[in-house]
């Protein structure tokens, strides 16, 4: 925190403008609420106004700027969606849809958008999908994988932070995994020690939640339970992902392939690394994964989950009375 106000006293003195980005506590800490310890600056986040469990689900950061100030044009290192919660000031957000993100990032990839704004810019906006102004106490949500700016306008301190998510609907599994594909040139992808660490604790997710219902939450309906069925197919395209949930490569269907590619960032290359040992250790933790997640076996159809994940339920349902 200190070097970058050292930093950001350095570019005042030049006439130019402080964005302070991704702004976290230095060390991790036990949250005030869950005790669950995160480097979060805010004390109640929306994740702690909803009764729900997700696959994914940061507290994320948070971000200090003036009138002026923003994040250039870009997408996220990680395709996963953002809630925005702004607490102080005035920020625009504008975002492009798919049909208008290649011509948008050819041209201004890495732009800031803020006055006086370039004619091509202003042509660039005319095109964006939506267009918002958000004050204190609004909450906006987004895809982190369209191209998006923000730029604080008004006289006051802006302050905003940000959740990112990862929800049931297989697309966003798709959408989170194609993310990964981009060629390996590109700035700002995830690093791939965090893209793991980010695949495990999604699979980890997927487990849990096939193996046992939370007491506190009400059973899923029909509507729910197909939702998780089709995010975990999805999931198992990815090579990394199937291992966690318990799958041999043999068990994967013809997207496969695909998924192979999505973790181009050096996934194969790790499996070359693993040797033997971590084989072995796969092998014995295989059996005790498949009985918890999907007692069943392996179900090649999403209505076979579905009648695997009931049965299961039940089963647990009838043990606890």
């Amino acid at each position: 925190m200190r070097s970058r106000a050292l930093r950001g006293r350095e570019v005042e003195a030049n006439g130019g403008l402080v964005y302070v980005a991704e702004l976290s506590t230095g060390a991790k800490a036990p949250h005030r609420l869950t005790g669950e310890r995160c480097r979060t600056l805010t004390g109640k986040d929306l994740r702690d106004c909803v009764d729900l469990q997700l696959p994914m689900w940061d507290r994320g950061h948070s971000f200090v700027g003036a009138t002026g100030a923003g994040s250039c044009l870009h997408v996220d290192q990680a395709w996963w969606s953002n809630i925005a919660k702004n607490f102080l000031g005035y920020k625009l957000v504008a975002l492009w849809g798919p049909d208008e993100t290649p011509a948008v990032v050819s041209k201004h990839k890495g732009e800031l958008f803020r006055k006086p704004l370039s004619e091509e810019q202003r042509d660039a906006l005319l095109t964006a999908s939506g267009i918002a102004l958000l004050g204190p106490g609004d909450v906006a949500s987004f895809s982190g994988g369209l191209p998006h700016i923000t730029m604080v306008v008004g006289d006051q301190l802006n302050v905003t932070a940000y959740e990112s998510v990862v929800n049931w609907n297989p697309h966003n599994a798709e959408l989170l995994l194609r993310g990964a594909s981009r060629p390996a040139e590109w700035k700002g992808i995830m690093k791939l020690g965090p893209w793991h660490g980010l695949l495990d604790d999604i699979a980890d997710v997927v487990l849990r939640a096939g193996a046992v219902s939370p007491p506190s939450l009400p059973p899923l309906s029909p509507a729910e339970l197909l939702l998780q069925a089709a995010f975990r197919q999805v999931l198992l395209r990815s090579p990394r992902c199937a291992r966690r949930l318990g799958h041999g490569e043999g068990d994967l269907d013809s997207d496969s392939s695909r998924s192979a590619s999505s973790e181009s960032i050096g996934d194969e290359k790790e499996n070359e690394k693993t040797g033997a040992a971590k084989k072995r250790k796969m092998k014995r933790t295989k059996q005790k994964r498949d009985a918890a997640a999907d007692k069943g076996g392996h179900f090649p159809e999403v209505a076979a989950e579905i009648c695997s994940a009931r049965e299961h339920m039940s089963a647990k349902r009838s043990r606890l009375s």
